[in-house]
Parts: structure tokens; C-alpha cells; sequence
């Protein structure tokens, strides 16, 4: 019996694992199974037990590019960013797919989000900038952000309206860019900066 396809999307985990632990013990060198329980551990945040299965699928067949992903993700969910990257890029080297390409970009955007966070504005900026591209407006988003931290006020708002012509139902730059034009309203110096004499009546 096929438990690889029996058990897909089981609610079960338990259940589920069992039954590719019996696959696999039938053919211990059944990759898919590996791959198969490793992701039901990583759904329940065990990534010791998802490693040691992603580890195995990979040592036989290390020509599988879902494999490389797979445990990207786990190292992604772990904030592990540099092994994110490295397992992706395998991925990519492997099988050059817009899913693995997007995982590498979504690792860089939250490693950059990480050191927004630090105040490491540069470092973030310098990690935003790998990603630009017109699949990925997060990458504008982040930029936003920082600037905006950095009271780079029209900036963040050409960095906000990148991300609307690119996903004009993207909430996050609304509100986002909203701040920033309140920010500005609020800080006469910048807001001169920004608009020179229109501004001279600002109080």
C-alpha cells in the first residue's frame, strides 16, 4: 500500500507519521517518505526529528530539489538564514523554480526585518536590496520601513508606492505610508526638507 499518498494532508498527525515510519521501514531508502514525515514534524515545530529526515532524503537523492526547499523552510522557521539561503540556492541549482526563488527572497526579507528590528538600518537595507524585483514588493515594503525609521520621509513613500503599483491591495503599505505622511505633517523641518517653500506656512 501507498501510505505516501494514503496519508497526504492526513489531520492526524500522529496517525500520519506512523504510517510513513512503517513505509520507511519497509524501504528504508524510500526518500519520499522521509520527506513526507519530515514536513508533519516541522508542522508541529519538531525540527529535530524534520531534520534527521530532511537530512536522510537528501543524503539519497541529492539531486532532489523539494528536498533542499523542504529544509530551507525548517531552517527559515528556525530564523537559521544563512542555511535558509544555502538550501534554496541547491534547490534553485538544481531546479530553477519561481517557488524556490521566492523562499530565498522570503528568507532575505525576514533576516532583513531582524536587523530592522536591532536598528541595523544598513545591514537590513543592504538585504533588501538583493531582492528587489517585480515578484517581490515585500522587499519595497522593507525598504519603507527602514527609511522611514530613518526619517527619509519621501523615500519611504516612493518605497510604499512601489509596493501598491505592485500589489495595489496590499494593506500594510497603506497604512504604512499613512504614518509616514502623518510623521511628516508633524516634523517641520523635514516636511521643508521634503517640500521646500510649499511648506514655508507650516507652523
Amino acid at each position: 500500500m501507498d501510505y505516501r499518498k494514503i496519508y497526504t494532508g492526513e489531520p492526524d498527525y500522529g496517525r500520519a507519521i506512523e504510517a510513513y515510519t512503517q513505509a520507511i521501514r519497509r524501504d528504508p531508502f524510500d526518500a519520499a517518505s522521509c520527506l513526507c514525515r519530515g514536513r508533519l514534524y516541522a508542522a508541529q515545530d519538531k525540527y529535530d526529528q524534520a531534520f534527521q529526515d530532511y537530512d536522510r532524503a537528501v543524503g539519497m537523492k541529492p539531486d532532489n530539489a523539494a528536498a533542499y526547499a523542504l529544509r530551507g523552510d525548517a531552517y527559515l522557521a528556525m530564523k537559521r538564514y544563512d542555511k535558509a539561503v544555502e538550501d534554496y540556492n541547491h534547490a534553485i541549482e538544481i531546479e530553477d523554480q519561481p517557488a524556490f526563488r521566492e523562499a530565498k527572497a522570503q528568507a532575505y526579507y525576514e533576516q532583513g526585518c531582524d536587523l530592522y528590528a536591532k536598528e541595523q538600518f544598513e545591514d537590513a537595507i543592504a538585504l533588501y536590496h538583493k531582492i528587489l524585483s517585480p515578484n517581490f514588493a515585500a522587499a519595497h515594503l522593507g525598504l519603507g520601513m527602514v527609511h522611514r525609521a530613518q526619517k527619509k520621509y519621501m523615500e519611504a513613500i516612493q518605497d510604499f508606492n512601489q509596493v501598491l503599483e505592485k500589489d495595489p491591495a496590499n494593506a500594510a503599505a497603506y497604512r504604512y505610508r499613512g504614518g509616514v505622511y502623518f510623521a511628516l505633517a508633524s516634523d517641520v523641518e523635514q516636511a521643508r526638507i521634503a517640500f521646500g517653500e510649499e511648506s514655508r506656512g507650516i507652523q
